[in-house]
């Protein structure tokens, strides 16, 4: 098995979290494509890929930037919960696929690790992608 793969939202929060995994072998993915303006995208896609090679931690760079993908799959549903869990739709599945296919262990998400997430719908999106037996979410049990 390959470890963890770790969904990335961007540098400082994957700090954060390579310090709760500790030892524990875990590769960064990055798929953030409703992060906006396209700068702000770019530039935290650029801080998280100098501290994976500072650091030596494996980064796996997945999708592109798709603003208009994301507002139009929203179907009006701009204000939380709604966005916010169409937009933990959009960034974690694509992580639990990629995990199961490529033989990880199991995934999670540096978002976990942010006080301004919703750490119970990330919860249900994650195990909710993980419809494989014996393969882990990796979930957080800190209080929200």
């Amino acid at each position: 098995m390959n470890g963890i793969l770790l969904h990335a939202c961007c540098a400082p929060c994957s700090i954060g979290a390579g310090e709760v995994l500790g030892q524990e072998a875990y590769t960064l993915f990055w798929d953030n494509p409703n992060i906006h303006p396209r700068k702000e995208y770019q530039l935290r896609k650029n801080a998280l890929i100098a501290y994976a090679k500072e650091q030596n931690i494996p980064l796996m760079i997945h999708g592109e930037y798709g603003l208009k993908k994301f507002l139009t799959g929203l179907n009006g549903a701009w204000d939380r919960p709604g966005r916010c869990t169409f937009c933990y739709k959009t960034r974690l599945e694509p992580a639990a696929e990629y995990a199961q296919k490529n033989g990880f262990a199991g995934f999670s998400t540096t978002l976990l690790i942010s006080p301004y997430q919703n750490r119970r719908a990330i919860a249900g999106k994650v195990s909710g992608a993980v419809p494989i037996q014996g393969f882990s979410s990796g979930i957080s049990q800190r209080s929200e």
